[in-house]
């Protein structure tokens, strides 16, 4: 997903490219099981913020396909994501905000 570097208007989110972050730790989301045994291919995008850390914050869906099935495999993996700290302009005093498709295929 290519996102603006600058933030949106009348925004407090400074919105930076997921590739532009230096990943210290990424873990890759578990594929849900399910008592069906159906195996479908989808995606979520998720939003978070990064604080002084580097540890993921405010964690949101703000699209999956197919709806209902990945969002939480996909929020559980991002909340152990961690990046080398980032901070917005200074003096903005905007949240530095991410976004990235997190992809589900079966094994």
């Amino acid at each position: 997903i290519s996102l603006p570097e600058t933030p949106a208007k009348d925004s407090i989110m400074y919105m930076v490219p997921f590739s532009s972050l230096k990943v210290r730790r990424y873990v890759d989301p578990e594929y849900p099981r399910n008592s069906m045994g159906i195996r479908t291919a989808g995606w979520v995008d998720v939003r978070f913020g990064i604080d002084a850390a580097g540890r993921t914050t405010a964690l949101q869906v703000t699209a999956a396909e197919p709806a209902g099935v990945f969002e939480d495999a996909a929020l559980a993996a991002a909340r152990r994501w961690r990046f080398a700290p980032v901070a917005a302009p200074a003096g903005s005093g905007q949240e530095l905000r991410s976004e990235v498709r997190v992809r589900f295929v079966p094994d």
